[in-house]
């Protein structure tokens, strides 16, 4: 068992039902460890030490107890997140209704062309409800999530009734992805205009970007003669690579902030790029409203490029069963690229917000490329697959009690980041290849 530093003071801090084990340096006060945290007390809320004794937030490191639990306590955070009571109640009515009726009229549309056009007009007045309420100050995730959600499918139920009686939904299920897209697209960029809250319109920025991008890359995918699992597969590597580079574009500060002196100093003598205004003084809201305009637009991407990631790892069936070895061998190594960036990527972040949608990710992707190959593998593969993912299952069970217990190796890491960048190199070039880029490019030679 390791001895303290005497330089060190060790305290559980609880905070918010959240547990924290830090050590903080012996000359540091309370407030130190409630700021290496974030936790910054609100009024009415107070530090009690082990035994239950108010603790000033002054007091030195040295003066508390060792391995003590320290609670952060108070009616503060207590209150109402959004407001009344019954005005959130009034407000989250209408788009659960809208949205229960939808979904009647979706399944009813399944069965007869002519009641598509009444259930693309349903969807499309339940997603404007959610986008009304989604605009109010400090709305829920649900009603979030539901005005993309049902803009989506009305836009896409509405191309499919648009085609004809006695269209086949699944006629271009290509155009049907490019929709939906534009379809979040403009709901995100109508969120961006309603929205009360700074942290919302900043959220619904990367998603404008992001859906765009898909539904450009979906329309030119008849002209790159890509079926929709394929253009699943490319959209899938390149959101993998976008998790990775996703904190170095989304998350930053204003000029003057914050000061990159390697930008300004790469050569001597010489200064590249205007150099920022001085700012005397940091305010410290406006310094709090740059890191959740930050946080939430790194959410949110992450959130929307884990989805994209996710569809395309069971898209992957197609090339793995199309007899064509170097459609198989690159959607193979492209499913195993793609796995392992987004288990390593994840790990470089403490957050659950954006650790988990990656790992969601990759379980519901392979569950869909299990679901798929498994009534097409030979009892002999499947009966291989079944032990190595026995053996797999196995090696993470044992791995998760030391990590559990805070074992760490500097090799280890060193090892997982080394496999990290080659995966993220390599998922990419590896998509396209499964996409069947290989034999549009021999056609463009051949013509």
């Amino acid at each position: 068992m390791s001895q303290p530093s005497p330089q060190l003071r060790r305290i559980a801090l609880d905070a918010g039902g959240r547990r924290h084990d830090l050590a903080v340096p012996a000359g540091d006060a309370l407030a130190a460890a409630l700021a290496a945290v974030g936790v910054h007390l609100g009024d009415g809320q107070r530090v009690l030490g082990p035994d239950g004794t108010v603790v000033d937030t002054g007091t030195p490191m040295t003066e508390l107890r060792e391995g003590g639990l320290y609670a952060v306590a108070g009616g503060a955070a207590a209150a109402p997140r959004g407001g009344g009571a019954g005005a959130g109640g009034a407000v989250a009515v209408l788009p659960w209704a809208l949205g229960g009726l939808a979904l009647v009229s979706g399944i009813l549309a399944l069965g007869a062309d002519g009641w598509r056009w009444p259930a693309a007009a349903v969807l499309g007045l339940a997603a404007v409800a959610a986008l009304l309420a989604a605009g109010r100050a400090r709305p829920g995730r649900v009603v979030v999530v539901a005005a993309f959600g049902l803009g989506g499918l009305a836009a896409a139920l509405a191309t499919t009734a648009g085609a004809g009686a006695g269209a086949d939904p699944g006629a271009d299920p290509g155009l049907l992805l490019a929709v939906a897209a534009v379809a979040v697209t403009v709901t995100a960029g109508v969120l961006m205009v309603v929205a009360e809250d700074d942290a919302l319109r900043a959220a619904a920025t990367p998603i404008v970007v992001i859906s765009a991008l898909f539904s450009v890359l979906a329309l030119l995918s008849p002209a790159l003669r890509w079926t929709p699992p394929q253009l699943l597969i490319a959209a899938s590597a390149a959101a993998v690579i976008g998790i990775r580079a996703a904190p170095s574009l989304l998350v930053g500060v204003d000029p003057g902030y914050h000061l990159d002196y390697g930008r300004y100093m790469v050569l001597r003598w010489t200064v590249r790029g205007r150099v920022p205004e001085f700012i005397e003084r940091v305010d410290e809201d406006r310094v709090r409203s740059i890191v959740a305009a930050s946080e939430a637009r790194l959410r949110s991407a992450i959130v929307l490029l884990s989805v994209i990631a996710a569809a395309g790892l069971p898209s992957a069936a197609q090339p793995l069963g199309s007899g064509d070895p170097v459609a198989a061998i690159a959607a193979a190594v492209y499913v195993a690229t793609a796995v392992l960036a987004l288990l390593l990527t994840s790990r470089r972040t403490s957050s659950p917000a954006l650790r988990l949608p990656p790992r969601l990710a990759v379980l519901t992707g392979l569950l869909g490329l299990a679901a798929l190959l498994a009534p097409r593998t030979p009892a002999l593969a499947a009966t291989v697959a079944a032990a190595a993912l026995l053996l797999a299952a196995l090696v993470a069970a044992g791995m998760i009690a030391p990590l559990a217990r805070g074992d760490r190796s500097l090799g280890w890491s060193r090892a997982g980041d080394i496999v990290d960048s080659i995966a993220i190199a390599v998922v990419l070039p590896a998509g396209l290849l499964a996409a069947g880029t290989l034999h549009l490019l021999r056609g463009v030679l051949s013509a």
